[in-house]
């Protein structure tokens, strides 16, 4: 029985440490001064259907 306690207080500070640090992992790449849409182009183009 504490074996099984073991393992899973085990377990799950292992998902714990890797779900954090795949947040930050993620949250660096998108502060990355490339990281997004293009700055200089239009984010939508507007189509005249009227032609």
């Amino acid at each position: 029985m504490r074996g099984d306690v073991r393992w899973a207080v085990t377990a799950g500070a292992l998902g714990l440490a890797a779900g954090a640090g795949g947040t930050l992992l993620i949250r660096r790449a998108a502060a990355r001064r490339e990281a997004g849409p293009p700055r200089e182009e239009p984010r939508q183009v507007l189509i005249d259907l009227d032609e």
